[in-house]
């Protein structure tokens, strides 16, 4: 079944993961549209310009992460064979030294990207959820797939 479903993979030229498993994350980049917080009091929160936060998921695994005034690097995997959803493991092992004190959320960013825990794709929409219901990013597409 494995290898059947690769093989179509391969034919439809979909994008793959460093582990072999067909993701529709790999290749892709990403322009953060808002956070969610399952906190009330905090809401939804939204960069102060689009443009501000920036999240490339390469198709080797590597993570590169622009920001108002820092750029972080890492990585990321997901564990399942859904390309639509499921687990997302983001490592950042790379930052510069500087802090985003004009954005705010750009801190939060790079503070919660090891904490994502799972993703879903809609469309051109990606959202990424924290452990224990701490909240969602919601990202925007901003060049399609490889």
């Amino acid at each position: 079944m494995y290898k059947g479903a690769l093989f179509v993979c391969l034919l439809s030229g979909c994008a793959l993961q460093p582990s072999g498993i067909p993701t529709g994350l790999a290749g892709s980049a990403w322009q953060l549209e808002e956070f969610q917080s399952a906190d009330d009091s905090i809401g939804i929160v939204t960069p102060r310009q689009s443009s501000d936060i920036e999240l490339k998921l390469g198709l080797d695994g590597d993570l590169a992460v622009k920001l108002p005034c820092n750029e972080l690097s890492g990585t990321w995997k997901t564990g399942d064979l859904d390309p639509k959803s499921g687990t997302l493991h983001i490592s950042v092992q790379a930052s510069a030294a500087a802090k985003c004190v004009s954005e705010p959320l750009a801190q939060q960013v790079e503070r919660n990207l090891p904490f994502v825990r799972s993703f879903k794709l809609d469309g051109d929409r990606l959202y990424m959820s924290l452990f224990a219901d701490g909240g969602i990013y919601s990202w925007k597409r901003i060049q399609p797939a490889n």
